[in-house]
């Protein structure tokens, strides 16, 4: 897999929604299914807000995550690591908040945070590279990154991925038509799938 292929999805996971058609559709939005675990460096720009989500750094200060993982108190972002419990995180607090949701649709669930602080690039902390084109994802290898639930509903300590397959939208759109038949996807969502073993 290309390293523009994967910033490429990492961005698209945040600004669009993603949706997979195996038997546990509902499952993979939220779940790490067979997921590997990431080593330190491997994803230099992942970072975890607030202890819960995850976010990617896109500038030495800002960091992009969803919406939905904004809160009205103070937030901080941890950088730097791939495990919870790491006491060796930089923290940085949040010094100001940009969202973007549109509530007439589940889409746009997405946010920059402006660090209180720049940290400093290295080759474990760096920013992700943002495509410089829309390309059309039928069948390239995609990979997921986070710190979301496993297949048993666990938080996990360390940082996951897992590879899938982009599918082009008219295939998905039969694929969630299956599970959820009025749901109309937009050219704004992201399909990927298991990778077929």
């Amino acid at each position: 897999m290309t390293k523009f292929n994967l910033i490429f999805l990492i961005i698209l996971l945040y600004l669009l929604n993603v949706i997979s058609s195996t038997s546990s559709y509902k499952n993979l939005l939220t779940l790490a299914f067979n997921a590997n675990i990431a080593t330190k460096g491997q994803f230099p720009f992942m970072v975890l807000v607030n202890g819960t989500c995850g976010g990617s750094l896109v500038t030495s200060s800002y960091v992009l995550t969803a919406a939905h993982c904004l809160t009205k108190f103070k937030m901080f972002v941890k950088i730097g690591e791939i495990e919870r419990s790491s006491p060796h995180w930089i923290i940085r607090t949040v010094s100001k908040t940009l969202e973007y949701i549109d509530d007439r649709f589940a889409y746009s669930d997405i946010a920059l945070l402006k660090l209180n602080e720049s940290v400093r690039l290295s080759k474990e902390i760096n920013v992700v590279q943002l495509p410089t084109k829309i390309i059309n994802i039928d069948g390239l290898q995609l990979t997921t990154v986070g710190f979301g639930l496993t297949e048993n509903r666990q938080i996990p300590n360390k940082l996951r991925y897992v590879d899938l397959q982009g599918i082009d939208l008219k295939k998905c759109q039969l694929i969630v038509n299956k599970y959820y038949p009025y749901t109309v996807l937009s050219s704004s969502h992201l399909c990927a799938i298991p990778n077929p073993d």
